[in-house]
């Protein structure tokens, strides 16, 4: 028996729903529809259509790997800017001694600071 039409959406509502048309064949034996449609599995062996998602992938490859190198100078560029700036953090140095057995006054003497008097 053929299907129902599917009932109208509410008013001012909107939203995709699958296609219900048959595809390929009578209805019963070689139907396909709904999402069956939009999948790989009613495809035979061999056929030329698997060849589409192969090709897509390769495509949005490309696609990425053009505009990674198109922005990874302008990247690149910015960082350098970034890290050429001074900052606190970059002068910083954590020493694990212990206070009993260094005494402040001794690392101050063997480790001067780049900035004296800030230390």
């Amino acid at each position: 028996p053929p299907l129902p039409p599917p009932p109208p959406p509410p008013e001012g509502v909107s939203f995709p729903a699958p296609p219900s048309a048959p595809v390929g064949g009578e209805e019963g034996k070689d139907y396909i529809g709904g999402l069956e449609a939009l999948s790989l599995n009613h495809l035979p062996p061999g056929s030329a259509r698997f060849w589409a998602p192969v090709v897509c992938m390769y495509l949005l490859t490309l696609l990425y790997l053009s505009l990674l190198r198109r922005e990874w100078p302008v990247y690149a560029r910015l960082r350098h800017m970034w890290d050429a700036q001074p900052a606190p953090h970059r002068y910083a140095v954590l020493l694990r001694v212990s206070p009993a057995a260094t005494p402040p006054s001794m690392l101050e003497e063997r480790l001067p600071p780049p900035f004296p008097g800030e230390v």
